[in-house]
């Protein structure tokens, strides 16, 4: 609470929006706005992928209730998929995953695993599909397969895909898809 209050007072501005973007940071980011002084809206982000797209509807000309509507709006119905490798043997949501798999996370649940990045990659792409989304957003990071592979597999299932370099470290690829 104290960090994020930190921020918030440190912006320089009378209303802030903050975006926790883990569902474990949204209470105390509530209570930090519950504390400050200042006009500070919580979107209840939960993942990387929904903060990045709150933002992206975050516009300076409108007022704080026109951003907070549109930012939330923006992640109303988004799917989320993150890909990170498992550190140990575990079960996670009723998916076995050994050590050194990928596991795919949809909407935070465990959704598949395997020892292939680009076989829990095409677990996804098929669920977005099958769900008719139509655009995927995507972030590399440490370990991700190149843009055009992505980009290849995403158009292959007749979905378009903006294709980043995100640069984190534990999740090879972030995914948001609309």
């Amino acid at each position: 609470v104290g960090q994020i209050l930190e921020g918030v007072t440190a912006v320089n501005a009378d209303r802030v929006i903050v975006l926790p973007n883990n569902s474990n940071v949204r209470l105390a980011a509530e209570n930090a706005a519950a504390e400050s002084t200042k006009d500070v809206r919580v979107i209840a982000t939960s993942s990387v992928p929904e903060g990045i797209v709150a933002a992206f509807a975050f516009d300076a000309d409108r007022d704080i209730d026109a951003n907070e509507e549109a930012m939330r709006g923006a992640i109303e119905g988004l799917a989320v998929g993150e890909i990170v490798r498992a550190s140990r043997d575990a079960t996670v949501d009723g998916i076995a995953a050994a050590e050194g798999d990928f596991l795919a996370l949809l909407d935070g649940q465990a959704f598949a695993t395997s020892p292939d990045l680009e076989a829990v990659l095409d677990r996804l792409l098929d669920r977005f599909s099958q769900d008719g989304r139509s655009f995927v957003q995507v972030l590399r990071g440490e370990g991700a397969p190149d843009a055009e592979e992505i980009e290849r597999r995403t158009a292959a299932r007749g979905m378009e895909a903006d294709v980043k370099w995100g640069g984190q470290p534990h999740y090879p690829l972030l995914l948001s898809a609309e």
